[in-house]
């Protein structure tokens, strides 16, 4: 019984960091259209729809783990932004220097920073849960 649980636990997660993802991906695809295709505003409301959807379904797995204690929302929080940060802030960085127009924005750039962020603010996310004192 212990084995089938630690799989259904693992299964639990690896779903929860796939649905993440998938929310992420269109939560900034809707931040794009909100920002009606204007930068960089378009990119602050990206990366804004990135942060939201990982924080709000991680927040929401963990807090129907009771086993997971203490919570740490504040520091979750505070990582998975600055997770996300990163690379929406090179986004906005390249396209004030080269023209929100550019090849490199446009193209494999722009999706490469897209998908890091959201692999990033996932990382932030759980990064409180991994360094645990001793």
């Amino acid at each position: 019984m212990n084995t089938l649980k630690k799989i259904l636990n693992f299964f639990a997660w690896l779903l929860t960091l796939l649905l993440q993802a998938a929310l992420g991906m269109v939560a900034g695809t809707f931040g794009v259209g909100m920002g009606q295709g204007r930068m960089p505003i378009s990119l602050v409301y990206t990366g804004l729809g990135i942060f939201i959807a990982v924080f709000l379904l991680g927040a929401l797995a963990i807090a129907m783990r009771k086993s997971i204690q203490p919570k740490k929302y504040l520091a979750r929080l505070i990582f998975a932004f600055a997770g996300m940060l990163i690379p929406i802030a090179v986004l906005i960085s390249v396209g004030t220097s080269q023209g929100y127009d550019s090849e490199l924005i446009n193209g494999s750039l722009g999706l490469l920073m897209t998908v890091l962020a959201i692999l990033l603010a996932i990382v932030g996310f759980y990064l409180p849960g991994w360094c645990k004192k001793k």
